[in-house]
C-alpha cells in the first residue's frame, strides 16, 4: 500500500482497521503505528510511558 501512494487518509484508514482485527497481535499493531508514526513524521511515539497533565 505506501509504495503505490503515501495518502494520510489511506493510511489512517489502513490503521483503523489494524486496531479491529483480532489476528493481529497487540505488539505488531504497537510496531506498525511506531513505524507508520515515523514514516509520516509526527513523532508521536516518542510520548509513549509518559504522563501529562491534563489541561485545567
Amino acid at each position: 500500500m505506501l509504495a503505490d501512494d503515501l495518502g494520510v487518509p489511506a493510511v489512517l484508514d489502513m490503521l483503523a482497521t489494524v486496531v479491529t482485527r483480532a489476528d493481529v497481535p497487540a505488539g505488531a499493531k504497537f510496531e506498525t503505528f511506531a513505524l507508520l508514526d515515523r514514516v509520516l513524521g509526527l513523532d508521536l511515539a516518542r510520548e509513549v510511558g509518559h504522563r501529562h497533565r491534563a489541561a485545567p
